[in-house]
């Protein structure tokens, strides 16, 4: 009875590796692939091709060249062409190998078919002119278009478990059956066999989970297993679907024609804007990094959703349609208004209190997409995938929530929440009006650093106003002023100024505060340093 062999997915004889596998790959190397070429090897599954990698690898020791690896990550494969070519300011692994150097692509089963193509005579190209050969693993169905380049091109291809005569399968069955169940007798044994076979195994290791399976039930209960076999994952036979930068780019323009039908629905309801003009901000996908789409997108998203967006947008989640028709069911707010706040704080700024829950809340999202804490390189990709899925599901609920409040029996009672909540505004809004005043005043302020140190306190004065909703922008204007012109009356020197400056801390500090206090009444458009300079700092007080 001849051997099986599992490589480890195909069902093949105990010679193929080195009849129909070592020996092309030698003949290639002494002949038309000595000064460099590509070989594509066509197997089943990822597992399989590095196997055969690292026979490969016992080839090269054999035949002493030299061998080197690079890994493809199944999350972002396309960080395979920065590896292995480099970019503009970094030198990839093909500048940095000497000639006649195996290169072996452990996991390049990932490559998708369409980017190889693309690619395909430049790969060829620069692997002949650095004399290096490059083992690339590939799935059977990925490997079309490769057969129209031959020159420095080699193709092995392992015998896919499906296509093997069925006389075979049922050998490898009967052999794994026979080493896992010595006593079982030769009738059952090859009834068994059979029955295997004919359920359709595709693949080596899924037949092995069937015989385990059956010889556990056999154990256990002293009789034959019932059938049908177990339910087991299938085998993965493709590259696995991986976003690219114009797809992701695509997702994200289509959020806004989302948020424009919800701010059209919104200002037709209660007339006024639920996402006031903003300055239009950088295309998050315009750098090649997708760790700047990450960051970028939660830049943009946290500014639109938390400074620039009306009050009462968080409100307006928290409401979804119910069973009836116009009915309102009351519903936790999305986690995602947390998520990118925590992302946002923690790191971006990391400062304030709360951090420590905000890095658990970025954890825990970090670990349920890609099972780290601490993303790698290859990660980015992927989890910048994660927050737009999130994002569009936000906008999407906000849009619907809109819609379905309009038509609800309980639209007064949301109508006087918003109308409080529409007492209250943002920070982007706040620090607009501030830079209105600040420029018409030609006044030497900072409006952002202004905004965030009395922004509760306008808002407070704000909400205790006897204004009517229409003249609520115009009052936010006069208290906005109220405290510039406070500010203006206030000098921009404190002790700390003069003590940094060597001034030993007594009454010649007071003595100083008050000089630096008539010199800002005389003019108040002099700044910090401007007034430090008049000061007599280096004077005896007397």
């Amino acid at each position: 009875m001849p051997s099986c062999l599992s490589v480890p997915v195909s069902c093949i004889d105990s010679d193929w590796l080195e009849r129909d596998f070592k020996t092309p790959i030698r003949r290639f190397l002494q002949d038309e692939g000595q000064h460099g070429g590509l070989i594509w090897l066509k197997v089943d599954a990822v597992d399989e091709g590095n196997y055969l990698l690292h026979h490969v690898g016992l080839l090269a020791h054999e035949l002493g060249r030299t061998c080197n690896e690079i890994w493809v990550a199944s999350s972002d494969p396309f960080i395979f062409w920065e590896d292995f070519f480099g970019t503009t300011d970094h030198c990839g692994l093909l500048h940095i190998l000497k000639a006649r150097t195996l290169v072996l692509v452990k996991n390049g089963c990932y490559l998708p078919n369409k980017w190889i193509r693309h690619r395909l005579l430049t790969l060829k190209g620069l692997c002949l002119t650095h004399g290096l050969v490059l083992f690339i693993p590939i799935f059977h169905r990925e490997g079309r278009g490769l057969n129209g380049h031959p020159d420095g091109t080699l193709i092995l291809k392992v015998p896919p478990f499906k296509e093997s005569p069925r006389k075979e399968l049922r050998i490898l069955a009967v052999e794994l059956l026979r080493e896992r169940n010595p006593d079982m007798s030769v009738d059952s044994c090859l009834q068994m066999a059979l029955q295997l076979t004919e359920a359709g195994p595709n693949s080596r290791t899924e037949l092995q989970q069937w015989v385990d399976h059956y010889t556990a039930q056999r154990q256990l209960f002293g009789s034959e297993a019932a059938w049908p076999p177990p339910e087991l994952p299938r085998l993965v036979t493709s590259a696995p679907r991986v976003s690219t930068r114009s797809m992701l780019q695509s997702r994200f323009q289509a959020t806004f024609a989302w948020l424009h039908e919800a701010g059209e629905n919104f200002f037709s309801w209660l007339g006024r804007p639920l996402f006031p003009p903003v300055q239009d901000s950088m295309d998050p996908f315009q750098a090649q990094d997708p760790l700047h789409w990450f960051w970028a997108m939660v830049s943009y998203i946290y500014s639109l959703i938390m400074d620039a967006a009306d009050s009462g947008l968080l409100l307006l989640l928290e409401y979804r349609e119910g069973s009836q028709p116009g009915e309102l069911v009351n519903v936790p707010r999305p986690h995602f208004c947390r998520l990118v706040g925590a992302l946002r704080t923690t790191l971006q700024h990391s400062l304030g209190e709360g951090v420590q829950k905000n890095q658990e809340v970025v954890f825990s999202w970090y670990h349920e997409c890609c099972k780290t804490v601490k993303p790698e390189r290859y990660h980015w990709r992927h989890l910048t995938e994660c927050l737009l899925k999130e994002w569009e599901e936000l906008v999407i609920t906000l849009r619907d929530s809109i819609r379905c409040i309009r038509k609800s029996s309980g639209k007064s009672s949301i109508e006087k929440q918003l109308a409080m909540k529409a007492r209250n505004l943002s920070l982007h809004q706040w620090q607009t009006i501030i830079y209105e005043v600040i420029h018409n005043y030609q006044l030497p302020f900072d409006s952002g650093q202004l905004t965030r140190k009395h922004y509760s306190q306008l808002n407070l004065k704000l909400k205790e106003s006897v204004i009517s909703e229409g003249e609520l922008l115009k009052e936010a204007r006069k208290l906005a002023e109220e405290v510039i012109w406070k500010e203006t009356a206030r000098c921009p020197i404190e002790a700390h100024d003069l003590i940094a400056l060597g001034v030993p801390p007594g009454k010649r500090i007071g003595f100083l505060l008050e000089e630096a206090n008539q010199l800002y009444r005389q003019n108040p458009m002099l700044s910090k340093k401007e007034l430090l300079d008049q000061l007599p700092l280096n004077a005896d007080n007397g």
